[in-house]
């Protein structure tokens, strides 16, 4: 019932692969508030759309705002590896 957003992230990859979808854990730099450090999310592909969707469920969790394929995604996220 606690985790950190490596946590959060390898569980909305197993969560999505196992529902058939193609699903990344991104690692990188991310930013909220005071916090600025190493941080991981995922990356859905979306077949629809042919492109990969950004998802942070950790910053999405902790802080009640949209972090689900937004225009500014970039601006809190550096991705440096995928998985």
């Amino acid at each position: 019932r606690k985790g950190v957003c490596y946590d959060f992230a390898t569980l909305t990859a197993a969560l999505g692969r196992a529902a058939g979808l193609q699903v990344k854990v991104v690692e990188g730099e991310g930013a909220l508030g005071k916090f600025k450090g190493l941080h991981a999310w995922n990356e859905v592909f979306s077949s629809e759309e042919n492109r990969w969707i950004e998802i942070d469920t950790t910053f999405g969790a902790t802080t009640g705002n949209n972090y689900f394929d937004n225009a500014d995604f970039g601006e809190s996220h550096q991705k440096e590896k995928e998985y």
